[in-house]
C-alpha cells in the first residue's frame, strides 16, 4: 500500500496503462493486421435481389394518393403570435379530429406565419377550406389550401395541350 504512495502520479499512471497497441478486454492479434488469401470477401446477401424502392413510382404514387386516409392542408397569412396550440384547438373543435399541427419558423425562432395541419379523414380537410378560408384570427385573413385534393389523377391525364 506504501509503495503506491510514494511514486508520482505520473508513474502510477504508466504503471497502469497497457502497452501501445494493446487491447484491454479481450482476443488479440498476434502479427498485426491479417492478411486475406483468395481474393476480394463478398457478403453473402449481396447476390440477393432486393426490392428496387423508386421502381413503377408513377403508379404507386396515384394508388397512394387515393388510398391516403388522412387530408393535408396549408394555412397561410397567420398573425405571428398564433400557436400551434391556437390551430389545434381552432382546427379540432370546428372542424375535426387533428393529427398533425406544423407551425413553420425562421432562423431566428419567429414564426413565417404558415401552417401545415393534418387531419384524420381527406373530407375534413375540403370542410376546412369551405368553411374556414378568409376567416380573420387574431386580425389577419388565414388562407387556406388542400395540399392533396382528394381523387386527382396521375399528372399524364391532367395535363392538356401536349402533342404526342
Amino acid at each position: 500500500m506504501s509503495a503506491g504512495l510514494d511514486m508520482s502520479l505520473d508513474e502510477i499512471i504508466a504503471k497502469k496503462r497497457p502497452s501501445r497497441g494493446a487491447r484491454t478486454g479481450g482476443p488479440t492479434r498476434t502479427g498485426g493486421i491479417a492478411k486475406r488469401s483468395g481474393g476480394p470477401v463478398r457478403n453473402p446477401r449481396s447476390s440477393q435481389v432486393r426490392p428496387r424502392p423508386y421502381s413503377n413510382t408513377a403508379a404507386t404514387a396515384s394508388s397512394n394518393l387515393n388510398a391516403s386516409p388522412e387530408g393535408k392542408i396549408l394555412v397561410s397569412n397567420l398573425a405571428y403570435k398564433v400557436t400551434e396550440a391556437d390551430l389545434w384547438e381552432l382546427f379540432s373543435t370546428m372542424i375535426g379530429p387533428v393529427r398533425q399541427v406544423n407551425l413553420n419558423f425562421d432562423q431566428s425562432g419567429r414564426s413565417k406565419g404558415t401552417a401545415s395541419v393534418v387531419f384524420a379523414r381527406k373530407n375534413d380537410a375540403v370542410r376546412s377550406v369551405e368553411k374556414l378560408r378568409n376567416i380573420t384570427l387574431d386580425g389577419r385573413e388565414m388562407k387556406i389550401e388542400i395540399v392533396v385534393a382528394p381523387n386527382v389523377g396521375p399528372i399524364t391525364q391532367r395535363i392538356g395541350g401536349i402533342n404526342e
